[in-house]
Order: C-alpha cells, then sequence, then structure tokens
C-alpha cells in the first residue's frame, strides 16, 4: 500500500444513509465525501443578507415564475461522487415538484451563497460543486464585507465562464432561465453595508 492511499479514509456515510440520519437537531450538515461537516449558523450580515434574499426572491418568482421555490435548509446532489456527496446552500431555487423530501432540491436552477471571510474556502468549494449538477444555470455569490455578488451563468453550451463576474451596488443580475432580475443592492438593505 502507498503513503497516498494510506492517507485516503473512506467514507462512512453514503447520501441515502446521511438523509436518513438524523445528526444534531436543528444542525445543517454538508455530506462532503462520505464524512458529515457541521454548518455554522448564519450571523450577523450573514444572516441579515440571506433573510433579505430568501424574501427578495421569493417575491420576483411570484411574480414572474409561480411554480417556482426558494428553499433554505435544503441540499443538492454534486454530478461527481453523488453517492458520498451533498451540499446545502444558503438558497437554492428549483421549478420542480419535491418527490424526495425537503431535505433535498429537486433540479436546482439557481444556486446562492452568502461568502464570509471565515467560509471562503468552503463557500468556493460548493460553488465548483454546484457547477457539476446539469441543471443549475446560475450561481450567486453575495459578499457579506461589501456590496458586492460574483456571478457564474452557465453559457448555452453548457460550459461555464472562465471565471465569475462581479457585479457592484448599482447592478442587476440577470437570470434568464427564472426571468428574473435581482439588484444587488436589495440584498443589503437593513445590513450595516446599505
Amino acid at each position: 500500500m502507498t503513503s497516498a492511499t494510506a492517507c485516503k479514509s473512506e467514507p462512512t456515510l453514503t447520501v441515502n444513509a446521511f438523509l436518513d440520519w438524523d445528526g444534531e437537531a436543528g444542525a445543517i450538515y454538508d455530506l462532503v465525501d462520505g464524512q458529515p461537516r457541521l454548518h455554522a449558523a448564519p450571523m450577523g450580515t450573514h444572516a441579515t443578507i440571506h433573510a433579505r434574499l430568501t424574501a427578495l426572491l421569493t417575491n420576483l418568482l411570484d411574480a414572474s415564475k409561480p411554480g417556482c421555490r426558494v428553499m433554505t435548509g435544503a441540499g443538492v446532489r454534486p454530478g461527481f461522487r453523488a453517492d458520498w456527496n451533498f451540499r446545502v446552500p444558503d438558497l437554492v431555487i428549483t421549478c420542480a415538484r419535491n418527490e424526495h423530501g425537503e431535505r433535498e432540491a429537486p433540479l436546482p436552477v439557481l444556486i446562492v451563497e452568502c461568502l464570509s471571510p471565515s467560509n471562503t474556502a468552503e463557500t468556493w468549494d460548493k460553488v465548483r460543486n454546484s457547477m457539476t449538477i446539469a441543471s443549475v444555470q446560475a450561481i450567486l455569490v453575495f459578499h457579506t464585507t461589501r456590496v458586492a455578488a460574483d456571478v457564474l451563468l452557465r453559457q448555452a453550451d453548457g460550459s461555464w465562464g472562465s471565471k465569475p463576474f462581479e457585479l457592484g451596488q448599482n447592478d442587476v443580475i440577470a437570470i434568464a432561465a427564472l426571468n428574473i432580475d435581482v439588484p444587488v443592492k436589495a440584498a443589503y438593505r437593513e445590513s450595516y453595508l446599505e
């Protein structure tokens, strides 16, 4: 056995076992290569932006795309090692009926993350995972230290751009797949960044 093989840990839970697992009451977990990973509770600006985006996106969808909904605390299965990985974005938008219970978002179209200094590496890892999901058309990453959002949009050929583009407080994010326009500044109302 090589040292590289000896360092690898075997997954302990499949996604199906993870979805049946209760964990700690009220806690949210990701499953990363078979290992449950506890989420830190959103606090301060992160929590404010999260709540504001939930309301904003719900209102936009109600007006332009009935049947689509915002889900919080629901997870998605990346397109690779799907039996061992299950990630819970800050927000997921789906337009599909939920056949798998409320823990899993079916056919996610839009993924939203809030980027805090303490979760930068984890957030970008989740973004890369989300890019492997065939149904995802857009990923928005809202910063919590300044009024700005990084935007990734799936191209017509199914690929993603080489890097996210950043939009500021006076910009609007057009999500063609959902027929909505998201004003960046609206996500920051009532936060200290407003």
